[in-house]
């Protein structure tokens, strides 16, 4: 019985440490989904509602944090928020 209860307890710890780590990153990730915000805003005035919707993907892969990897995160933000909002979409925007 009392094993029981401490492997229950255990458990419960490892699944609250799993939580406040996930929280943690959300609250790390909100100034900068901020500021990105900002700067997509900013891509609308200058390119339209394409290349700000494509901009955005960047904002998605990084909530559900995907790819792992720093360097495969700033590739991304490379592609989706400079690459393809201002040298590929306008070409198709306009």
């Amino acid at each position: 019985m009392e094993n029981r209860r401490q492997t229950h307890l255990e458990s419960i710890k490892k699944e609250s440490a799993e939580e406040e780590r996930q929280l943690l990153r959300m609250l790390k990730l909100t100034p900068l989904i901020v500021f990105y915000g900002m700067y997509v805003s900013g891509i609308y005035k200058a390119e339209g509602l394409l290349s700000a919707s494509v901009a955005w993907l960047w904002v998605v892969f990084l909530i559900v944090d995907w790819p792992k990897g720093i360097i495969k995160k700033t590739g991304l933000a490379m592609v989706f928020g400079v690459f393809l909002p201002f040298v590929v979409l306008p070409y198709f925007g306009h």
